[in-house]
C-alpha cells in the first residue's frame, strides 16, 4: 500500500516491519497492518510506555485490537556491537530527540532528559529469529546512531536485503570519515539510494559540512532516504 510517512512515499507492506528508534510509536502505528509482525526498537522507558498507550489506542479505534500483539518491544540501544551499557539524553521534553550524542554535542547543562544504564544490540542479533526469506522493511531514526545501526546489521542486510528508510542525522558526531563510510557501506551491501530527501527545520543545508558549525547550530538538519537492493 503506497503511504507517505514524513518525507518518504513507497508502496510499503510485507513479512516484518523493524521500526529502530521507534519513539513514541508513529511508524509502526502507520504501518502496523501492512505486515505480520513488528519489531519495535527503542531505548527510552519514556517513549516506549507512551508507544504501548499509542499503539493500543490505535488498534482500538480501528476496531482491530488483536494487531497489538504484533508488536514486539525491545528495549535496547540500537548500535554496531551487543551487550555494553550507553546512555542516551536530550535538551528538549521531547523523547524523539533523545541520542546517545546530546551530552557530548550541546554540554551537559544544557540536558533537561536523561536515561542510563541501557544495554546495546545489533541487528544481526535478529538474524535467526527471522524466516527464512522474509520481506523486510527497516526503519532507522536513532538521532545519530544510523551507521552505527547498519554497522551492526551487516548480516541481516546481505540475507534478507530488506527496504530501508533511514533518517540520517550526520551534523551529531559528523566527521567526514562518517558520510564516506556509509556510501562504502551502501555499495558493498549492494544498494541504492531512490529518494533523498533534505529534511530540516532551517534550510540551511551548507552549515552541514562547512566544518564551522556545530552542536545545537545543526540540531535540526537532517536527510530521510529510502534504499532498495540494486
Amino acid at each position: 500500500m503506497i503511504k507517505t510517512i514524513e518525507s518518504i512515499t513507497h508502496d510499503f507492506g510485507g513479512d516484518i516491519l523493524i521500526d529502530v528508534g521507534g519513539n513514541v510509536g508513529m511508524w509502526t502505528m502507520e504501518l502496523l497492518g501492512l505486515y505480520h509482525k513488528v519489531y519495535f526498537i527503542e531505548p527510552s522507558d519514556l517513549a516506549i510506555s507512551q508507544a504501548k498507550i499509542n499503539i493500543t489506542g490505535h488498534c482500538d479505534y480501528f476496531n482491530q485490537p488483536a494487531l497489538k500483539y504484533k508488536v514486539e518491544y525491545i528495549k535496547k540501544i540500537c548500535t554496531h556491537s551487543s551487550g555494553h551499557k550507553m546512555s542516551i539524553s536530550t535538551t528538549t521534553d521531547d523523547t524523539g530527540n533523545f541520542s546517545v550524542y546530546a551530552r557530548d554535542l550541546y554540554g551537559s547543562e544544557n540536558i533537561k532528559l536523561s536515561e542510563d544504564n541501557i544495554e546495546t544490540m545489533k541487528l544481526d542479533d535478529l538474524l535467526f529469529n527471522i524466516p527464512d526469506g522474509s520481506k523486510i522493511t527497516l526503519k532507522v531514526d536513532t538521532e545519530g546512531c544510523d551507521l552505527d545501526v547498519l554497522l551492526g546489521a551487516q548480516e541481516l542486510i546481505k540475507k534478507f536485503k530488506p527496504t530501508m528508510c533511514i533518517e540520517f542525522h550526520w551534523h551529531m558526531n559528523y566527521e567526514e570519515i562518517k558520510k564516506n563510510l556509509f556510501w562504502q557501506l551502501l555499495q558493498q551491501l549492494g544498494y541504492k539510494i531512490i529518494k533523498f530527501n533534505f529534511a530540516c527545520y532551517h534550510h540551511e543545508a551548507d552549515k552541514m559540512f562547512d566544518h564551522k558549525h556545530k552542536g545545537s547550530d545543526l540540531q535540526d538538519l537532517h536527510f530521510q532516504m529510502l534504499m532498495i537492493p540494486q
